[in-house]
Order: C-alpha cells, then sequence, then structure tokens
C-alpha cells in the first residue's frame, strides 16, 4: 500500500463551557467508507480513497471536535479489488491494511486537534509531557566551581 494523498474535508471544534476538575477524553477513529477513485496511476494498481471520522469527546461535556478526511492509496489492483469486496461484504478490512490505513491518518488528526484545541481554549486531547521540580539539579558552571 502506497499513501497519495489526504485532505480534511470537515473541522469542527466547540467549546461549550470552562473546566473544572478532572477532564476525561475520549477519542475514536472510524472509518466511514471505502471506494475506488478516478485516479490511474499505473495499469496494474488501483487507487482507493478511505473516507473518516476522527472525533474528540470530553467527559464532563466542556466541548467536542470532529475532523473528516480522506486518505488515498495504491495497491495492486488484485489486492484492491479484494480488499473492495469484503469492505462492502463486511464493512471491514484486513488487519494488516487497517493498521496502516489508521496509522497514516492518525499523526494528522492528532496535530490537527492540539492547534484546534488551544485555539479555542480546550485541554489538549493528549498528555504533553511535563517537568517536575523535582527532578530539576542545577548544575555550576567552571567559573563557579573554581572559586
Amino acid at each position: 500500500m502506497t499513501i497519495i494523498g489526504f485532505n480534511f474535508s470537515k473541522l469542527y471544534a466547540v467549546h461549550k463551557k470552562a473546566s473544572k476538575g478532572d477532564v476525561k477524553v475520549a477519542t475514536n477513529i472510524k472509518i466511514d467508507a471505502i471506494e475506488k477513485t478516478s485516479i490511474n496511476i499505473d495499469e496494474s494498481k488501483l487507487a482507493l480513497k478511505a473516507s473518516f471520522t476522527y472525533t474528540i469527546k470530553y467527559d464532563p461535556d466542556i466541548g467536542s471536535l470532529e475532523l473528516q478526511g480522506d486518505l488515498l492509496f495504491v495497491q495492486e489492483t488484485k489486492v484492491a479489488e479484494a480488499f473492495l469486496a469484503e469492505w462492502e461484504k463486511k464493512r471491514s478490512m484486513p488487519r494488516k491494511a487497517s493498521s496502516a490505513i489508521v496509522n497514516a491518518i492518525l499523526p494528522k488528526c492528532v496535530v490537527q486537534a492540539l492547534i484546534m484545541t488551544k485555539d479555542i481554549g480546550l485541554p489538549s486531547p493528549i498528555p504533553l509531557p511535563r517537568m517536575k521540580s523535582s527532578n530539576v539539579k542545577v548544575e555550576k558552571d567552571a567559573a563557579d566551581k573554581k572559586k
């Protein structure tokens, strides 16, 4: 599988009220559809489009985010047709392909979600690194050591 394109088609964020106390964050990614595209790259390969929805919900309900978009990728025609047949029949994908698709979508969604939550004042959807003051060691520079 080779990824050839990615785009967002919907970016939605709402901040309902200020957060108080502990806030739980739930994220979800859903593949909504997989279909053929009209992109012709190579006769031996078929281009497919995976449409997705990435959501973030807060508990208590202080706001939410929803990102929608498409991931374009190519596969060998025989593999792509089997992939499409399984999707149309069961609405599922082979595990290896599913991992590759989700792993291509997640980093872009997480970065976009970080930007949007910062812009509208919601807590970060992922834990950010924090330095604890008890772990900080102050070293004297060489000039101070000579005194």
